[in-house]
């Protein structure tokens, strides 16, 4: 079939559907948690009786099927939150529960509410934020891993409450940053949490439509995700969302393009340089990963598909659609009958078959 040439832009509904990176589940309905969830699905041996400890455990084993396996990290982030507040309002010693408690008790609201199809996901936020800092005002004094890392999810919480475009960074969002980056120097941090933060910073950075205050959040966001891409345990991910990154600033300069312009632009010259990084990045992701996921598939075709939108010559051009097309099977493929692709992508499919 003929192909139109048409003005480059970016699959904005593939894009902002993905944000998070996370698919939504059906939210549970109350009293609807697994009997004896935390004997069932913890991972690793628990001292007997360390009802903390259980929670802590099934916390790390719900973050472990996050991006994998997403209704079932659900079902044991609401077992999480069931058991954390039995413990919470049962506890009757001297001293306040430990930060780890306050940590994952904190962070599995957010992280539900990140998951969950619910129609004020801001009171998940506003929850997490209770937990998190009520463990901050217990044991503000307190200097240790499980200090910093509560310190971390709360800031990253806080930046969650900020919502729509803007064109100001509120204080609130900087101070979050700030606190962001202190509890992030610490040492022995898990990487995992380190690069969920990193990649909450990075998708706070495009609710603005300044340039400078993208970057005041989207520099440490990449310069983290940098260094996390050197560890293994997180390579493959950590390359992905710079990737992700790259592609939300092609987006962003396609945006600032003038129709007038649209053949030779500054704004032109640096969404290209932007999708190149990114094809970059996601081409190594690819390579580091295991088994590349249906997600990654599907943002590799569509930098792909942004980048051969960009080409004069229509046989290059061509060959760089039927490569999209073969990702996107390959997509479908691997994620089976349920797996819907981005719409963007889906609507481009659909003109180039029939």
């Amino acid at each position: 079939m003929a192909i139109e040439k048409k003005r480059p832009r970016g699959l904005k509904s593939s894009t902002a559907s993905n944000k998070n990176k996370q698919r939504k589940t059906e939210p549970a309905k109350e009293g609807e948690l697994p009997e004896n969830a935390q004997t069932v699905m913890i991972s690793k041996e628990v001292d007997e009786g360390d009802e903390v400890g259980e929670v802590v455990a099934l916390y790390e084993d719900a973050m472990s099927k996050l991006h994998s396996q997403p209704t079932e990290a659900a079902t044991v982030l609401r077992g999480v939150i069931h058991e954390s507040d039995r413990i919470l309002r049962n506890w009757e010693g001297e001293q306040p529960l430990p930060p780890a408690f306050y940590y994952t008790y904190g962070s599995a609201l957010y992280q539900l509410g990140k998951l969950s199809d619910d129609d004020d996901p801001l009171a998940f936020v506003e929850a997490a934020e209770e937990r998190l800092q009520n463990g901050l005002d217990h044991w503000s004094d307190e200097d240790s891993v499980d200090m910093h890392k509560l310190r971390l999810s709360l800031g990253n919480v806080l930046l969650a409450k900020a919502d729509g475009e803007l064109a100001e960074v509120p204080e609130t969002a900087k101070e979050s940053l700030d606190q962001i980056k202190k509890a992030s120097a610490a040492n022995g941090l898990p990487t995992s949490l380190l690069l969920e933060v990193a990649v909450s910073v990075q998708s706070h950075a495009e609710l603005y439509s300044d340039q400078g205050s993208r970057e005041l959040f989207t520099k440490w966001a990449s310069d983290t995700m940098d260094q996390l891409a050197k560890d293994s345990s997180v390579q493959a991910r950590a390359l992905h969302e710079l990737g992700l990154g790259q592609l939300s600033w092609a987006n962003y300069w396609m945006d600032q393009m003038d129709d007038d312009e649209c053949e030779s632009s500054e704004e032109k010259a640096k969404a290209c340089t932007a999708l190149a990084k990114a094809k970059n990045y996601l081409v190594q992701a690819q390579e580091k990963s295991q088994e590349p996921g249906s997600q990654l598939l599907c943002d590799l075709a569509e930098v792909s598909l942004m980048d051969a939108n960009f080409m004069e010559d229509e046989d290059q051009q061509k060959a760089v659609y039927d490569k999209v097309l073969g990702l996107v099977e390959d997509a479908k493929r691997l994620g089976g009958t349920d797996y819907k692709v981005p719409e963007g992508l889906a609507l481009f499919v659909d003109e180039m078959q029939n």
